[in-house]
């Protein structure tokens, strides 16, 4: 938690300094003063797809797939392999294939639209969850420096 608000921190400086610099261009009614800014936004993105194919497959995908060899290295190199690491890391393996083989065996279908939906959750209403967890995240971006800093344009003095 603690790393996304600093990420946000930054990217709030960031875009303000930018937006300092970017009114001297032209007086100030230059279309790059709002052109590049949006552009910008597109280098992380960048990086971030480039990079994603070398990261490794969940554990939990992996035991699902089939995969219980690169499922238990994977965790290993998540969590170590050394003493108590260790330890913590082949719990958690065994963990997650005991949840695995129960979801093979559950005829609850587990797909995204049964989530939102809350189809064959019978009395743990995942819809109604979901929809919760949904809008809380809605919400809770639009209170504190996120709220401000969308809105401090539309806002009269």
């Amino acid at each position: 938690m603690r790393d996304c608000r600093l990420t946000m921190k930054v990217g709030v400086v960031v875009a303000y300094w930018m937006e300092y610099g970017l009114s001297y261009v032209d007086g100030g009614r230059s279309q790059l003063r709002w052109r590049f800014p949006v552009a910008f936004q597109i280098l992380p993105l960048i990086v971030l797809v480039s990079a994603i194919w070398f990261f490794p497959e969940s554990p939990r995908w992996l035991m699902k797939a089939g995969h219980e060899d690169q499922a238990r290295y994977v965790l290993g190199r998540l969590r170590g392999t050394e003493g108590e690491d260790a330890v913590e890391a082949e719990a958690e393996f065994q963990e997650i294939k005991v949840v695995a083989e129960e979801q093979l065996n559950n005829t609850t279908p587990t797909s995204y639209w049964a989530l939102i939906t809350g189809r064959g959750s019978g009395k743990l209403h995942l819809g109604r969850r979901t929809q919760l967890v949904i809008w809380l995240q809605i919400i809770q971006e639009w209170v504190g420096i996120a709220g401000v800093t969308i809105c401090k344009y539309r806002v009269p003095p």
